[in-house]
C-alpha cells in the first residue's frame, strides 16, 4: 500500500517534470534562434521570413509569450 502510493506520486512528479522540461526546451529553442538571427549577416527580407517561420512554429507548438 505505501509502496504503491509512493510509486503513484513518483509517476505524477515525473509527468510534471517532463511537461516543464519540454516547455523550457521550446523557449530555449526560440531564444537561441532569435540570438542567431540578431547576429547573422542576412538581409532584412531573409530575417523577416525567418521571424515569420519562428512565429508560425511558436503558434504550432503553442508557445505563449
Amino acid at each position: 500500500m505505501v509502496t504503491s502510493t509512493i510509486a503513484e506520486k513518483e509517476v505524477k512528479r515525473m509527468g510534471v517534470n517532463c511537461v516543464q522540461y519540454n516547455s523550457v526546451q521550446k523557449v530555449y529553442h526560440v531564444a537561441q534562434r532569435l540570438l542567431c538571427l540578431k547576429y547573422s549577416n542576412q538581409d532584412e527580407d531573409t530575417i523577416r521570413q525567418a521571424l515569420q517561420n519562428l512565429k508560425e512554429w511558436c503558434t504550432k507548438e503553442n508557445i505563449q509569450s
